[in-house]
C-alpha cells in the first residue's frame, strides 16, 4: 500500500518543506486574568477579550481556570462575529480547577489567519460576583 502525506509533505516532491505552523511550530500563549468583583465583568454577560491575535497565527488549544463554580456556565469562544469560531458551547470548569476545551475541527484545519483579531469569551450566564478566571488561548505561528 502506497503512504499518504496529507498537507504537510509531499509524495512527489521531497524537497517541499512543511507548513512552519505545522511543523516545528513554536507556540505562543495568551494568558489574561479577570477578577469578577471588577466593574464590568462580575455580574454580568459582557463578553471577556482573551487575547489580540496577530496575523498569521493558527490556534492550537485553550483552557480556562477558575476559583469559583462556573460549571453551569456554558462558555463560547469566538470574535464579535461569531461567538462560536474557536469553541463551542461547553460547560465552565468546577471550583479550582482548569478545564481544556476543544477547538473546533475548521479551527484545527485552518490556514494561518491573514488578520489580527480579537478573541472573545462569551458566557451563557452572568460571571460570578466575586473570583478570579484565568484564560490561555495558545496559538502556533512560523
Amino acid at each position: 500500500m502506497p503512504t499518504k502525506y496529507g498537507s504537510a509533505y509531499s509524495d512527489t516532491d521531497p524537497l517541499k518543506k512543511a507548513p512552519g505552523t505545522s511543523v516545528n511550530a513554536g507556540t505562543r500563549h495568551f494568558r489574561n486574568v479577570f477578577n469578577f468583583a471588577d466593574a464590568g465583568v462580575g455580574g454580568t454577560q459582557n463578553p471577556l477579550c482573551v487575547a489580540k491575535l496577530p496575523a498569521g497565527v493558527v490556534p492550537k488549544g485553550f483552557t480556562i481556570s477558575s476559583d469559583q463554580n462556573i460549571s453551569a456556565t456554558n462558555i463560547t469562544v469566538g470574535n464579535a462575529t461569531t461567538a462560536a469560531k474557536y469553541v463551542t458551547a461547553t460547560a465552565g470548569p468546577a471550583a479550582n480547577a482548569t478545564k481544556r476545551c476543544d477547538l473546533t475541527i475548521a479551527t484545527l484545519a485552518a490556514d494561518p489567519s491573514t488578520d489580527t483579531e480579537e478573541v472573545l469569551l462569551t458566557p451563557s450566564a452572568n460571571w460570578p460576583a466575586a473570583g478570579t478566571l484565568i484564560v490561555d488561548f495558545i496559538v502556533t505561528k512560523r
